[in-house]
């Protein structure tokens, strides 16, 4: 159960750097004064971080879906 919750506080935390880029990445993108290929790399990396963190967002609820069930289980039965 720890290692459940303790990856889920892993998974949040990617989320949240990873939407941090996403947003520094979109403003570079809409920047006024940027080039083209500066805004074709960024571009790219914009489609790389969105696809990482779509990954990270689908891993993320599959863990909270586990640390769900395990809360609902209960803890284990004493050894005999």
């Amino acid at each position: 159960m720890q290692k459940a919750r303790a990856r889920l506080r892993e998974l949040q935390t990617e989320e949240t750097s990873l939407q941090l880029q996403l947003n520094d990445l979109t403003n570079q993108f809409t920047a006024p004064v940027s080039d083209e290929n500066t805004r074709r790399q960024v571009q790219t990396s914009l489609g790389e971080v969105q696809n990482r963190l779509n990954a990270v967002r689908s891993e993320l609820d599959q863990a909270r879906r586990s640390v769900q069930a395990m809360e609902a289980q209960g803890p284990p039965a004493p050894r005999r």
